[in-house]
């Protein structure tokens, strides 16, 4: 009874090295992707309307429309109803293929708001993060 106990504690615990689907997002050998900084920051409040969010990973990552790469479904901002906020992924001007910018949201006065950004995402040369971010803010009047 005690292995079978030990076995089903091991599978539970390897679980989040898993990715969604069951796709195994830790390549043997790679470093995984790792995020830097995020703005606004969690639990920041009275951020301007006009804001952007930005990401700064540790290595270059690749904007497309695969669940590896940066795009609105792996990167994204959600508000209080659960509803996507629609803005546009890019690169920043400064340190661009690392510095990923979500601009043009429409964003409420005095709403709060979360970042998403998915576990699948790889870096051009790194293995995925392995774990889905959130971070919240609220907007100011």
């Amino acid at each position: 009874m005690k292995s079978v106990c030990v076995l089903l504690g091991l599978a539970l615990a390897c679980t989040p090295l898993l990715g969604c689907g069951g796709v195994d997002v830790q390549r043997e050998g790679e470093e995984p992707l790792k995020l830097l900084s995020l703005t606004p920051h969690l639990g920041e409040t009275d951020v301007a309307l006009d804001t952007e969010v930005v990401a700064v990973f540790s290595s270059k990552v690749v904007i497309g429309e695969e669940e590896t790469q940066l795009n609105d479904n792996t990167f994204c901002l959600i508000d209080r109803g659960g509803n996507p906020v629609h803005g546009q992924v890019g690169f920043s001007e400064l340190n661009q293929e690392r510095t990923v910018v979500l601009s043009g949201l429409s964003l409420d006065p005095s709403a709060s708001y979360e970042i998403s950004i998915k576990g699948t995402i790889e870096g051009e040369s790194t293995a995925a993060i392995g774990v889905e971010i959130r971070s919240s803010f609220t907007t100011g009047q």
